[in-house]
This record gives C-alpha cells, sequence and structure tokens, in this order.
C-alpha cells in the first residue's frame, strides 16, 4: 500500500473522530437539563474535583492534537507518523480509539465485556503504530545502501 492512501485513511479515520465529537458535544449542550447546567457552573468555579478537571482538559488537548494529526496526514508531513505515535499512550487512557467507529460497534452489538472493548481499543491504536511505522519503513534505505 502506498503512504498517501495510508496517511489519507488515518486521516479520515481523525476527521470522523471529530464529526463524531462535535455531534455529541452538540447534543449534550442543546439537551442539558437545569441540574446538569447547575452541575456544570459549580465545576467550572472551582467547586469540582480537580480529577475531571484535568480529564477534561486531558480531552480537549487530545481533540486539539487528533485535529494538528488529521491535517498532518491529509498533507503528509514528515513529523505525521511521531504525533500519532505520541497519541498513543494519551488515546488508551482517555479510551479513545483511533478507529472511531469502533464504539458506535460496540454500542450496536451490545457489548458487555470490558475485556473485549479495551481489546478492540489497543488492536486499533496496534494498527495505527504498524502501518504508519511500516510506511516509514518502506522510504527509510536499509543501512547496508548507506555505507
Amino acid at each position: 500500500m502506498k503512504r498517501n492512501y495510508i496517511f489519507a485513511f488515518w486521516g479520515l479515520m481523525d476527521l470522523g473522530f471529530l464529526l463524531a465529537c462535535t455531534y455529541w458535544g452538540l447534543k449534550i449542550a442543546l439537551n442539558i437539563p437545569q441540574e446538569n447546567l447547575a452541575l456544570l457552573i459549580w465545576v467550572s468555579t472551582g467547586g469540582g474535583n480537580k480529577i475531571v478537571i484535568a480529564t477534561l482538559l486531558g480531552f480537549l488537548l487530545l481533540c486539539a492534537s487528533i485535529l494538528v494529526s488529521m491535517i498532518m496526514l491529509f498533507v503528509q508531513h514528515r513529523f505525521a507518523s511521531l504525533l500519532g505515535y505520541i497519541q498513543v499512550p494519551f488515546r488508551l487512557i482517555m479510551l479513545t480509539p483511533s478507529l472511531p467507529f469502533i464504539p458506535w460497534l460496540i454500542s450496536l452489538i451490545e457489548l458487555k465485556n470490558m475485556a473485549i472493548a479495551l481489546s478492540l481499543l489497543v488492536a486499533s491504536e496496534i494498527l495505527k503504530v504498524a502501518s504508519l511505522w511500516w510506511v516509514g519503513k518502506s522510504k527509510r534505505k536499509p543501512i547496508s545502501e548507506n555505507i
């Protein structure tokens, strides 16, 4: 497979994730009951748990890096693979698979086994890293050619 196809595929997957986040964010924002609104105000004024605030900030930073990664993948920037590698631990911590259809698939088949769901998350990250590494490896010359 060619580098541009792999980069385009992962760029589309990042775009799909960002579109899903935007959809769910707007859906939640437009349907906030009054008690949830009061909770959000309480959290935003410093009354919330620091872990909740850190998680929200971490997720926003991950979304921002996914936006940058999407752009870099579409323009085939040379550091796009590196950013994809850096995102892996954060995606695993935030339970955000590189294949954005996995959460939808899990809910569609009503999967209740957390081990299988986490295995799908890890598998999606392995697939992304392996494909980006493979594309980068095919571009590099063997050491014997450099001598």
